[in-house]
């Protein structure tokens, strides 16, 4: 009696699979889930009459895929033939064609999706050696650091990764390296900005100073600069060297003699050009260009 003849197809475990390449490395090749073809006619008998299965690249793009990849014909290991430059190709798709060893091929198909990942092998940078940046000492917490004096704008850190596109997020971890507990920087997009996390005084400290870097996980940037300047506020008042005068006034005194002076101390000082006022008790308010000495 003739032997059964074999004309099932195989079947596909699964008809896409997925695979992940790090730029410029070789092998392993781990594909998601490993490529498997199962021969629906498995039953037949005796076993040595069941055919096995053979595995075959059939097309795929970009067309020199076959310089990179070779398939074991009966494992259907993927192995990678030489490194990948992921600046000429960021994935590959192919399709894999299996089919029995007996002269009945009765093929089965089944897509491969290769992604190419970047090899993290850049370090970080910031686009600007040095940031300089304003506040006004008055501002509230969560208040976003100026670019100017006139606080019209928000100074705007950048900083990017050569591994990653310049048009993505490069989800890096940017950390200052001091005053920590009086600025933060946010941690997500392409620019980032500097923000107030505790009030500044102008009369307590009027610049900072400190370094700042990026890290991807993996690299960390050189450090950049960045200065923040404390804008002053109009918020002291003017305070007496003493807290009460005593003068004594003759009988032969002329209008326009003065009669004492005393220092006005005020914090911060005034600007040239400034008009000053002191008031005296019958309410009368004389004006004074020397703003830290009056005479009366």
């Amino acid at each position: 009696m003739d032997r059964a003849v074999n004309y099932k197809a195989e079947e596909n475990v699964k008809n896409i699979y997925i695979a992940h390449i790090i730029e410029a490395r070789v092998n392993p090749i781990n594909v998601i889930p490993p490529i498997q073809a199962i021969d629906q006619d498995r039953n037949i008998q005796p076993p040595s009459d069941r055919p096995g299965i053979l595995y075959f690249i059939l097309v795929g793009t970009p067309e020199d895929y076959s310089q990179y990849f070779s398939m074991n014909a009966t494992t259907a290991e993927l192995s990678l033939l030489k490194p990948i430059n992921r600046d000429f190709h960021q994935k590959f798709d192919l399709v894999v064609k299996a089919e029995q060893d007996n002269g009945h091929p009765l093929p089965a198909f089944a897509n491969l999706h290769i992604e190419v990942l970047d090899e993290n092998n850049q370090y970080p940078y910031f686009t600007e050696s040095m940031y300089e940046g304003f506040i006004l000492e008055s501002s509230p917490v969560g208040t976003t650091i100026a670019d100017n004096k006139n606080l019209t704008s928000a100074l705007q850190i950048i900083a990017l990764d050569n591994d990653i596109e310049e048009t993505k997020d490069p989800e890096l971890h940017l950390f200052l390296n001091d005053y920590s507990t009086f600025f933060t920087v946010t941690q997500t997009g392409i620019t980032r900005y500097l923000t107030l996390l505790q009030p500044v005084d102008r009369e307590l400290q009027q610049l900072y100073t400190f370094s700042m870097t990026a890290s991807d996980g993996v690299q960390e940037s050189p450090p950049v600069t960045v200065n923040i300047v404390v804008i002053d506020a109009n918020d002291n008042t003017p305070t007496f060297s003493n807290i009460s005068y005593n003068v004594k006034i003759y009988t032969d005194m002329r209008p326009g003699e003065s009669v004492i002076k005393y220092i006005l101390t005020m914090y911060p000082t005034p600007e040239e050009g400034v008009k000053y006022y002191v008031t005296v008790e019958n309410g009368k308010e004389q004006e004074y260009k020397d703003y830290s000495h009056f005479l009366m």
